[in-house]
């Protein structure tokens, strides 16, 4: 993983050289963990640690995309998901995956066409179990 990278395009006479972006630093999920098993009529607290903060983030789980559903307003390292968002399990487990994706992004309109971002992201998951309570 590069912290730094670097841009350069060229399509005829139209060109952008040296755009960079710094990429976030790698974060680690510290909840749920692998051997955690979470009620699904339970709000999930999704946490990870990081050394600093990135500019996005989005959590997602198979039943849940905090793009659609409510977008964190900061990096704070913790996002509460709604109990609403889990399933009505039929059977009493359910296998999960929460990923936390953290990014920076340099704005190109300026140099390039407009609308044009360079994002750099790190994602990270973890599986997890839920129980029907």
């Amino acid at each position: 993983y590069q912290r730094v990278y670097e841009l350069s395009v060229q399509s005829g006479n139209d060109y952008i050289k040296n755009a960079f972006c710094t990429g976030p630093e790698i974060h680690s999920i510290t909840y749920p963990t692998v051997q955690t098993s979470h009620p699904t009529n339970s709000d999930l607290p999704v946490q990870w640690n990081k050394a600093s903060n990135a500019q996005n983030v989005h959590i997602a789980t198979t039943y849940f995309d905090s793009d659609k559903q409510g977008k964190p307003p900061s990096d704070s390292g913790i996002y509460t998901i709604p109990s609403s968002s889990f399933p009505s399990l039929a059977s009493l487990t359910f296998s999960d995956v929460v990923s936390v994706t953290r990014g920076n992004e340099v704005d190109l309109s300026k140099s390039a066409t407009e609308g044009s971002i360079l994002t750099v992201e790190v994602e990270n998951s973890v599986r997890f179990t839920l129980t029907k309570q």
